[in-house]
């Protein structure tokens, strides 16, 4: 009798930025995606269950979603803080999702402390969560940009994710 053994190996590779906090400017961590597990996931036969479990969920250092999953990302934000004065308050952040140069989605300006998970003498770990329902299949870009009442122009990253169906 042959038995075979499935297991799971690999490879990650990623390039990830480390921000300089010595300018005492706000600057922003890479962002990380990640996927959410659902609740009532739909019984699969055995077959199916087999397929999914070899399917990537990254491709050429993309992370790939199927329609209908949570994309989840976490990332942390560092203040520029006055030494006077040390308060978060004022920063304020927005996602958007896009297509090429399309916007497919574009949230509204939503204070910053409203989505933060963790925060420590350095940053504040925020993190967000979309349902990719009503999307296509592509490759899309979810940028984050955050800004404060005194800075000039606002701080933006950006990292690429693909939808198939």
């Amino acid at each position: 009798m042959l038995t075979i053994r499935r297991e799971r190996i690999g490879t990650a590779t990623a390039w990830v930025e480390v921000p300089d906090l010595s300018k005492g400017k706000m600057a922003l961590s890479a962002i990380i995606l990640n996927r959410i597990a659902d609740a009532n996931p739909p019984a699969k036969s055995n077959t199916d269950a087999n397929a999914d479990s070899m399917s990537p969920a990254v491709t050429q250092g993309i992370r790939v979603y199927k329609r209908g999953e949570v994309l989840n990302y976490d990332m942390m934000v560092y203040p520029a803080f006055n030494k006077n004065e040390q308060t978060n308050d004022d920063l304020l952040m927005q996602t958007q999702i896009v297509l090429g140069e399309q916007q497919m989605f574009q949230g509204q300006w939503r204070a910053v402390t409203s989505r933060v998970i963790e925060k420590d003498k350095k940053g504040l770990h925020v993190s967000e969560q979309y349902k990719l329902n009503n999307i296509k299949p592509g490759i899309y870009q979810l940028r984050v940009t955050v800004k404060d009442s005194k800075s000039k122009k606002p701080v933006e990253r950006g990292v690429l994710f693909g939808v198939e169906p």
